[in-house]
C-alpha cells in the first residue's frame, strides 16, 4: 500500500474532506435494518446489504428523514445552528417477495428561516407546513390537500405536533416536529412520497395575471378549544371568505393567561384581493363579519343557549346533541315559539344566570366557561347592569381586560361615537383590540 505523507497544519482541512465524502458514501445505507424502520409507520420488510462494508451499516434506506438529521448534526457540531435543507432521493424497501424502491422528498429546518435581507423568523411548524403548502401548490394540487391530525405517529415524532399530508383522500405524506428523544432543539421535518403524489391527476396549469390593484390584510384572533384542528377553522375561514379572500396565514398560536386551559388563540392574517378593481372598506367588513360568524359555529357550540339557536336555525340542533352526548351533560329540548334548550334544569336567560354567578363571587371566566357563552358576552351583561342600576354587588376588575394604550384609542372613539354604539367603535379600532376590551373600558367609568 502506497503511504502519503500529510502537512499537519493542513491535517483539520483533509479530516474536514473525509467527513464529508464519508456523510456521501452514508446516504442510501442507514446506521442498522433497526434505523431504517425509524420515520415511518408504513408496513414493509428492510432491504439488508448482501455485503456490507459494515455490519453496523447493513440495511438500505427507506425514509430519507435519518440522512437529514445526520446532515442537521454535522453542521450543529461546527456551530451552524440555522439548518434549511432537502433532498430528493430514493427510499427501498421489500413486500412480501418483491422489492420496491420510491422517489421522495424531504426537508429539515432549524433556527432561523431567512425571509429576505435583514427580515428572518424562527422556524415552529407552521413555517415548515407553509413550505409544504407552497410546494403542493405549485404541482398543482391546490385545494385538493388537508394537513390533518395522524391517528397514529412514529415515535420519533413529536405528538402534538404532527401532521399527515392527505391528497385526495391519501396519505402521501408527514409534517412535524422531532421528538425530544431525537433532538432537545425545536427541529422540523417533512418528507413526501413523490411516487404517490405525482400519480394523482392535477387539472391543467392556468395562468393567472398578477391583480393590479392593493391586497387588503386584516388581522383576526380565535378563542377555540384546544382539540379543534386549525385546518378546519381555515377551511371555514376560506370558504365564508370566498373568492376575493386570497391567503390564510397562522402568525401566533397563544396559550396561557386570560383564556382557558383547554383553550388556544389562533391568530390569522387574512388577505383580500380584486383582480377587476379596489376593494371598498364596505366590501372588506362584510365578508369579515361573515368570516366570524361562520368560525363562531364551528367553534361556539355554545348552541347550548337559545340565542345562539335563534341565530344559527335548527341545524344547530344536531350539533349540540352530538356535543352533549359526547360530555354527558343532561340537557332536554323544550318547545316554544322556538326551540330552548334547558341546562341543568335552568330556563331562565343566561343573563340573568351569569349575574347571580357573579354575585356569588365565581369569577367571569368560570361564568364564561359554565354558561359556555363569551367573556365579551359576560362584560355586555355586566355593562347592561351597571347602566341600569348604576352599582355592582360583586368585586370586578375592568382593567384586566386592557393596557393603557389600547384603552387611550378605546376612549378616543368612546367619546366620538357615544359608548351605546360598539360597532362603530369596534370598527374605529385597530383589529387586534376586542369587544370584551371596549366593554371593559365603559364599565370602569361606572365604577370608578
Amino acid at each position: 500500500m502506497k503511504k502519503i505523507s500529510i502537512d499537519e497544519t493542513k491535517l483539520p482541512a483533509v479530516m474536514e474532506i473525509i467527513e464529508k465524502a464519508a456523510l456521501l458514501m452514508d446516504e442510501k445505507d442507514c446506521d442498522s435494518d433497526k434505523e431504517a424502520k425509524k420515520y415511518t409507520t408504513d408496513d414493509f420488510e428492510v432491504v439488508k446489504l448482501l455485503d456490507p462494508l459494515a455490519e453496523e451499516r447493513n440495511a438500505l434506506r427507506y425514509s430519507l428523514i435519518p440522512s437529514m438529521v445526520k446532515i442537521y448534526e454535522y453542521n450543529k457540531a461546527r456551530e451552524n445552528k440555522d439548518v434549511c435543507i432537502f433532498e430528493i432521493g430514493k427510499g427501498f424497501y421489500k413486500k412480501q417477495e418483491e422489492y420496491g424502491e420510491n422517489q421522495k422528498i424531504v426537508a429539515l429546518m432549524t433556527g432561523k428561516y431567512y425571509l429576505g435581507v435583514g427580515n428572518s423568523a424562527n422556524v415552529d411548524f407552521y413555517v415548515i407546513k407553509g413550505v409544504v403548502e407552497e410546494l403542493l401548490n405549485f404541482l398543482g394540487y391546490e385545494n385538493r390537500y388537508t394537513i390533518e391530525m395522524p391517528d397514529q405517529i412514529p415515535n420519533e415524532f413529536h405528538k402534538g405536533q404532527t401532521a399527515n399530508i392527505n391528497v385526495n383522500g391519501q396519505i402521501v405524506g408527514i409534517v412535524g416536529k422531532l421528538h425530544p428523544e431525537v433532538t432537545k432543539d425545536d427541529v422540523y421535518v417533512m418528507e413526501i412520497n413523490l411516487d404517490e403524489l405525482l400519480s394523482k391527476r392535477v387539472g391543467k396549469m392556468k395562468y393567472k395575471e398578477i391583480s393590479k390593484f392593493p391586497n387588503v390584510k386584516k388581522d383576526v384572533a380565535f378563542v377555540m378549544k384546544k382539540d379543534i384542528p386549525s385546518v378546519e377553522v381555515e377551511k371555514v375561514i376560506k370558504k365564508a371568505g370566498g373568492k376575493l379572500l386570497t391567503n390564510i396565514e397562522v402568525f401566533d398560536v397563544y396559550t396561557g393567561e386570560n383564556i382557558g386551559k383547554d383553550e388556544k388563540s389562533v391568530a390569522y392574517s387574512l388577505t383580500f384581493n380584486d383582480s377587476k378593481k379596489t376593494l371598498t372598506e364596505e366590501e372588506i367588513t362584510k365578508i369579515f363579519e361573515n368570516i366570524i360568524a361562520n368560525v363562531e359555529k364551528l367553534n361556539d357550540v355554545a348552541g347550548l343557549g337559545p340565542k345562539k339557536i335563534d341565530k344559527y336555525g335548527e341545524a344547530i340542533i344536531e350539533v349540540v346533541n352530538k356535543y352533549v352526548e359526547e360530555n354527558n351533560i343532561d340537557v332536554e329540548w323544550k318547545e316554544k315559539k322556538k326551540k330552548k334548550l334547558i341546562l341543568d334544569g335552568e330556563s331562565r336567560k343566561p343573563k340573568e344566570i351569569a349575574l347571580d354567578l357573579l354575585n356569588q363571587g365565581i369569577d367571569v371566566k368560570t361564568v364564561s366557561n359554565k354558561l359556555e357563552v363569551s367573556v365579551s358576552s359576560i362584560l355586555g351583561y355586566i355593562c347592561e347592569y351597571i347602566k341600569d342600576k348604576n352599582e355592582l354587588h360583586f368585586k370586578f376588575n375592568p382593567t384586566i381586560y386592557y393596557c393603557d394604550d389600547e384603552k387611550e384609542l378605546i376612549q378616543k372613539s368612546i367619546n366620538k361615537f357615544g359608548e351605546d354604539k360598539l360597532k362603530d367603535i369596534k370598527q374605529s379600532l385597530p383589529d387586534y383590540i376586542k369587544y370584551e376590551s371596549i366593554r371593559a373600558v365603559i364599565i370602569e367609568k361606572y365604577i370608578s
